[in-house]
């Protein structure tokens, strides 16, 4: 008898558990169906005004990502104080020039919130027009993801300053160099450090590069209105990420093109050809003003006019890259481009979009 009271306790317990647990589930499911229901009633994301990715195959083979409308930040540019610049560059201390340009002088610098900068001391003389043209492309327009950011700016005391977001790489003619012989460098906290020989370039790099290169000039040229001649293109003017990402810097020297002023875009173009010879041959023939680079050009020309990877092709070529057997043509491909950038005749009917579809698949330049 007794253990019958002990069996009718747990099968009791058991069956009050069973209950709870009943329970439990009911009211999950109510609360689920009570989601679903508020999930249909709210309105929808308009699909199309999201931004969308399409993805294909470059000419490498490899999947990339394109965005089907032009890549642009939102630009909010800060009035800063001559006061925190001198404290962030150390008073411009010569050990935080980063170089000397025509444009003015660049110096690293650290802003209290340790936010990475380079600010651009400008000469008085030729700071207020260079100001205005670079305030008007970062400024009243969207900046090109592939440009270089515009922080802010200084006007106070006769200085006219620039605050850029510091791009860690440095840039493309310095990066070529150090793939050759090493070189000194500047660190993000602004001291000199002696940088060892990098690991040349890939082929696969250069070529974004040079495309990125084209998407942010194809930016100035079209999409900007009116369009803007950028008029400094040169290796030292492509700043790279640590991803070896494009920020194109350099727009002190930049201006607008009216409508009858179309052709002035050529002269990017030009420029742009012999920044695609020193991705190919490793020198910095697009930023050199002697006669030695203008006198390499000129006898490069001949090398190039085959489209096939002849022995003086090959002798072009930046003996630090490693060339990969399924890189040749892209490489023949990219000089005969190179050469149509320098050519007269064939410059004239160029423009940036055809050479950004070029560079997606250098090999149809040589097809036909």
């Amino acid at each position: 008898m007794e253990g019958d009271t002990v069996r009718l306790i747990i099968w009791g317990v058991f069956g009050c558990f069973g209950f709870v647990v009943f329970l439990l589930i009911l009211r999950a499911l109510s609360r689920l169906e009570e989601a679903d229901k508020s999930n249909a009633t709210a309105p929808k994301p308009d699909m199309e005004k999201l931004p969308s990715l399409s993805r294909k195959r470059n000419a490498l083979g490899a999947l990339i990502s394109t965005e089907r409308s032009a890549p642009v930040v939102p630009t909010i540019l800060r009035d800063l104080s001559l006061a925190k610049l001198q404290e962030a560059t150390d008073q411009f201390n010569a050990l935080n020039l980063i170089k000397i340009g025509s444009s003015g002088d660049f110096f690293a610098g650290v802003l209290e919130d340790d936010e990475h900068i380079v600010v651009r001391r400008m000469d008085d003389s030729k700071s207020e027009r260079m100001m205005q043209t670079e305030m008007e492309i970062h400024a009243t327009q969207q900046s090109h993801r592939y440009v270089v950011p515009l922080l802010g700016q200084c006007s106070e005391a006769r200085q006219k300053l620039f605050v850029y977001k510091f791009i860690s790489k440095g840039d493309l003619a310095t990066a070529l160099t150090r793939c050759r012989t090493g070189a000194s460098g500047l660190s993000a906290d602004g001291g000199r450090t002696e940088q060892p020989v990098m690991k040349s370039l890939p082929w696969i790099t250069r070529l974004k590069i040079a495309t990125e290169t084209a998407q942010a000039l194809c930016y100035l040229h079209f999409d900007c209105q009116p369009p803007i001649l950028h008029k400094d293109i040169k290796s030292s003017s492509i700043l790279l990420t640590d991803e070896y990402e494009v920020r194109l810097g350099s727009l002190s020297h930049a201006q607008k093109v009216n409508d009858n002023g179309g052709n002035l875009l050529s002269y990017d173009i030009f420029c742009f050809g012999k920044v695609l010879l020193d991705l190919i041959s490793g020198l910095d023939v697009s930023g050199a003003e002697d006669p030695y680079a203008e006198s390499w050009v000129a006898k490069a020309m001949p090398y190039i006019e085959s489209d096939s990877y002849s022995d003086g092709l090959l002798a072009l070529i930046d003996p630090s890259l490693v060339v990969e057997e399924d890189f040749t043509r892209e490489i023949v491909g990219v000089a005969a481009l190179a050469r149509a950038c320098l050519n007269p005749t064939s410059l004239k009917t160029l423009n940036m979009k055809l050479i950004c579809q070029a560079l997606h698949n250098p090999n149809q330049l040589l097809d036909g």
